[in-house]
């Protein structure tokens, strides 16, 4: 049995005890435990930890911070800049990390969220995808500005000088020209013609944990759209497979459509990631996993 502040949390959160795995360690347990320390005091979450008291002010701290991220997301648009960077005055310095890797992760750039402090100095985290090398960048740039960085090639953070933000932005551009982002090629699990059950999709525990050289499932999914369902923030689309998706792109009724998803159990229920809207897919690796799947109606593992 899990202490008690975890426990609380597992409670508040609706999480099933007897499905604990690495989805709801890493988007549901481990966010809740972090937010204190990102939006106030850390010493939140060592009391719900230590003594189990506490867990509404954790869980609205939680919520209070994933409202900041998305307000701040909606001032994030793609530039011309290959490198993105983004100076925002007034946002709090624990959520620049996460703005910076939602950032990278939509527009398939490396880029940096700041904050200005006293001195005119700006604290700033930057996320890179793919291959691409934060710790070169910045050894190549601190040749022009004067600038403080640490971590490693996928994330960092800096410190700089208000006033060279022009200079730096030419230095980032400069070096992306030269070192454009690479991925890493997404190695498809298998062609999904259906939707899933919870229970298929739990199977996928037997193979966690997942992260680094060992990611989380990904399937091409092929089918017609039958319905596009859209608010301000969010577009759904339903395809005549009974899979739906959150998408970026713009789609109508009656297109032909292929994504690659990632099915993950998220309230009890299968949700799909979006890796890839616009795959472009090697048809000869394809050929092997239809063989491979010829006359089976199951996931491809």
């Amino acid at each position: 049995r899990p202490i008690t502040g975890i426990q609380k949390i597992i409670e508040t959160a609706s999480i099933n005890q007897k499905r604990i795995g690495g989805f709801e360690l890493s988007w549901i347990i481990i966010p809740r435990l972090n937010a204190p320390g990102r939006m106030d005091s850390p010493l939140l979450a060592y009391n719900l930890l230590l003594n189990g008291e506490g867990v509404e002010a954790v869980n609205q701290i939680n919520r209070e911070r994933l409202e900041i991220v998305d307000q701040f997301m909606e001032k994030v648009s793609d530039k011309t800049d290959l490198f993105l960077t983004y100076i925002f005055p007034d946002c709090p310095k624990g959520v620049i990390g996460l703005i910076a890797g939602r950032a990278a992760e939509k527009y398939g750039k490396p880029a940096l969220v700041g904050t200005v402090e006293e001195n005119n100095t700006v604290v700033a985290s930057c996320r890179a995808p793919g291959k691409f090398d934060l710790m070169d960048t910045f050894d190549f740039v601190s040749k022009y500005i004067d600038i403080s960085y640490g971590g490693h090639k996928s994330a960092c953070g800096v410190h700089f000088n208000f006033e060279d933000y022009e200079k730096l932005q030419k230095a980032l551009n400069m070096y992306t020209i030269k070192n454009p982002v690479e991925f890493e090629p997404v190695i498809l699990d298998g062609i999904l013609t259906y939707k899933p059950t919870v229970q298929e999709i739990e199977h996928f525990d037997n193979y966690e944990p997942f992260g680094y050289k060992n990611p989380e499932p990904a399937f091409l999914v092929e089918g017609k759209v039958v319905e596009v369902m859209r608010t301000e923030k969010w577009q759904l689309i339903k395809l005549d497979n009974e899979i739906s998706f959150f998408g970026e792109r713009d789609y109508t009724v009656g297109q032909d459509v292929k994504v690659v998803l990632r099915p993950v159990v998220k309230g009890g229920y299968v949700n799909f990631k979006v890796l890839d809207e616009a795959p472009q897919i090697h048809y000869d690796i394809i050929d092997k996993i239809i063989s491979s799947q010829k006359n089976k109606t199951t996931l491809s593992l």
